[in-house]
């Protein structure tokens, strides 16, 4: 969680300045001040370094206290410059003689002490002195302070674990002015290693306990960020107002407490100030990461209230002003992604290279799409995708996308691109579908099929379901049924049961299931499904016999009942003519004439259905021949407006046995003028042989055939 903090530390560079003499008088609120919130950890401390504040040197417990009468002016001298000039305190003690009892014991604590202040190598001496102190038998004071000290050495060393076992074996001694930042220390430790409810308890109690304090500011500030990483923002905010009452600038001590203040700042509606935080952070670590860190939030903030100008040149001016490489490639990758987008709409002024990567990003995306940082790749590879799809390259927007969340699955933006994939897939099939694009609609669900599937659980109905109707409208059923049963079978949104069923049934029917048909015919009372259904019942191999053709011909009748007009009738009736006077004897033929004929009496009234029922008498009139009902064939044939010679012979035989033998006279006698083969033979064989002699053709029985 950021950079550590430690406000008692034991180490600065060899030669350092201390920060107080010995033996000056130091009130308790100075040394916490210096312990807690010195003004050289202010303005000076580097932001990737440990916040190392110093217990005043006078404090120590080997500074203060009586001394033996012979060692009075070495022990005088040494605490003189303790504070001023550790190194010749350091130097003139290594070479005391006095080694053993309480003199030797105070003379290896201030020298500890000495190389303490002294930091670097020396500080390792020191500790090896404050470890041989530990196992002595000197007074609780000072073996609680020699705890705190080697804690401290292990703080600055990084050895966090062992520091806090220290700090908590010197909390269990007695009370001391460095006690107040023993507890600073143990909060601090649990606030940066995540145990934020525990440092937050740790900061409250040190608040109570030190009313009056200096060091309130920083634990303050401290405790408003763990208020905010714990989510409760009215104790956040009420801890930061407090905090900057006492020192406006004290949360630079740390800069995640400089992003706490201005999350919430920002929350509250104070982006002015949120954005001063920040910039006020970036200007305190400028040539580091954390500086570049707040500036990239800034931009940000600009972003996220539409500003795009502004987040470009903020952005830009951090490019050209001096970051780090992390730094730079955030602020060029940035900008590649706001140009990608907003190029076109924004006039950005700020000079190379800043003006060629937000005008020309694709370059720049490219590159770092292709480099070794994964994060940084994938938002490459997105921008890319946006840009595509912006230039109507939707199928390579796709492909881009793909390639964010299959090559690298593990990260937030695989999430991200895994959406957006799945959302501009479905836009652009259901636009496709609605264009009649079908060829392309089922090419592109097959393409991204797998990559669609890559989330188990998300519902993908929509593409299947545009992908199966595209099938269905290209012919092929069987492609369609596949997908809709799968859809059937995992569960989907994207259509009700109800529909999903029927569309299921509508495919089968399409692949000539007759149970499918039927059940699609009588459900939905469609003639086109009753037709479907009868075709299919005339054309299976199931059954050689008539019994198809018959189920059939009482499916075109259902069929012909449930059309909507006469247009629609009149073809069921064209096609099914076959099947409704099949060829057999004449009374069968007479049969299914008449149920042609009811048929066609559900034709409404009119020229149509006048003309169809004009066109009937002629067959009908030489079936009731061929039954020898002559009086009933005349009557029909000779209504018949135009016959042919072997209709007009059938219609004299029919009026000579009618007993009408002068109409049958003069059809013989025109018959035999026009000279057409065999029937004018025929006719004027009659003629010659007047009272129609035997032998010659007559109505014939009834059943017979004509």
């Amino acid at each position: 969680m950021g950079h550590p903090i430690s406000p008692i530390g034991p180490m600065r560079p060899m030669g350092a300045r201390p920060l107080a003499p010995a033996g000056t008088d130091r009130t308790m609120k100075r040394f916490l001040a210096l312990a807690l919130l010195g003004a050289a950890l202010l303005c000076s401390a580097p932001a990737s370094a440990r916040l190392l504040a110093r217990v005043e040197p006078g404090w120590s417990p080997f500074a203060r206290g009586p001394v033996a009468q012979e060692l009075t002016s070495l022990v005088s001298e040494a605490r003189g410059l303790l504070g001023t000039d550790p190194e010749r305190v350091a130097f003139v003690l290594a070479r005391s003689p006095v080694q053993d009892g309480p003199p030797g014991r105070l003379l290896q604590g201030l020298r500890a002490d000495a190389l303490y202040q002294v930091g670097g190598e020396a500080v390792f001496e020191a500790q090896r002195l404050y470890r041989s102190l530990e196992t002595g038998t000197g007074d609780p004071a000072e073996l609680a302070w020699v705890r705190f000290m080697l804690a401290n050495i292990h703080r600055g060393l990084g050895f966090d674990r062992e520091a806090e076992a220290g700090y908590r074996e010197a909390l269990g001694g007695p009370e001391g002015p460095w006690t107040p930042a023993l507890r600073f220390d143990l909060a601090a430790l649990a606030h940066e290693g995540g145990r934020t409810a525990e440092a937050r308890d740790a900061f409250l109690s040190w608040l109570q306990a030190y009313p009056e304090e200096p060091g309130r500011a920083l634990v303050l500030y401290l405790l408003g960020e763990a208020e905010a990483a714990l989510g409760t923002e009215p104790a956040a905010r009420l801890r930061f107002r407090e905090a900057r009452a006492l020192e406006p600038q004290g949360w630079l001590v740390r800069a995640e407490t400089g992003h706490a203040l201005a999350e919430g700042l920002l929350r509250d509606g104070h982006a002015g100030d949120a954005v001063q935080v920040l910039e006020t952070l970036a200007e305190s670590r400028h040539g580091t990461w954390e500086g570049a860190r707040a500036q990239l939030r800034v931009g940000e903030i600009w972003e996220a209230r539409g500003d795009v100008a502004r987040a470009a040149r903020t952005y830009a001016v951090l490019l050209a002003g001096g970051t780090t490489l992390e730094g730079a490639r955030e602020a060029v990758l940035r900008l590649a992604l706001l140009g990608a987008e907003h190029a076109d709409r924004v006039d950005l002024t700020e000079p190379f290279p800043a003006y060629r990567v937000f005008y020309r990003p694709q370059p720049s995306l490219e590159e770092i799409a292709a480099a070794r940082d994964p994060l940084a790749a994938q938002r490459a590879l997105r921008g890319l995708a946006g840009l595509a799809r912006r230039e109507g390259r939707e199928l390579e927007a796709l492909s881009l996308l793909v390639r964010v969340f299959r090559t690298y699955p593990e990260t937030p933006e695989s999430g991200r691109a895994y959406e957006d994939f799945v959302t501009a897939l479905e836009g652009h099939l259901t636009a496709r579908l609605a264009a009649s694009a079908f060829a392309e609609v089922a090419l592109t669900y097959e393409t991204f099929r797998e990559a669609a599937a890559w989330v188990p659980t998300r519902e993908t109905g929509p593409l299947a379901s545009a992908a199966a109707e595209a099938y269905e409208a290209l012919g092929t059923p069987s492609l369609a049924r596949t997908l809709y049963e799968e859809l059937q079978a995992r569960g989907t949104r994207a259509l009700a049961p109800p529909e999903l069923e029927a569309r299921i049934l509508r495919t089968r029917a399409a692949e000539g299931d007759l149970q499918a048909l039927r059940r699609l015919a009588q459900t939905r009372r469609d003639w086109r499904a009753y037709r479907a259904l009868a075709r299919r019942e005339a054309s299976s191999p199931s059954s050689p016999s008539s019994g198809n053709r018959d189920q059939a011909r009482r499916t075109y009748l259902e069929a012909i009942g449930v059309a909507p007009g006469p247009s629609e009738k009149a073809e069921l009736l064209a096609e099914a003519d076959g099947l409704l006077a099949p060829e057999r004897s004449a009374a069968d033929l007479l049969e299914a004439l008449q149920s042609r004929r009811r048929a066609w009496e559900t034709l409404p009234p009119g020229p149509e259905r006048e003309a169809w029922e004009a066109g009937e008498r002629l067959p009908e009139g030489r079936l009731r021949y061929a039954l020898g009902e002559a009086r009933t064939a005349a009557s029909l044939l000779r209504g018949v407006s135009e016959l042919g010679p072997e209709d007009r012979y059938v219609l004299a035989l029919a009026e000579r046995a009618a007993g009408r033998p002068a109409e049958a006279r003069a059809l013989w006698e025109a018959l035999a003028a026009e000279g057409a083969p065999l029937f004018s033979g025929l006719a004027r064989v009659h003629l010659d042989l007047a009272g129609f002699p035997p032998g010659l053709p007559g109505p014939p029985a009834a059943g017979g055939r004509p």
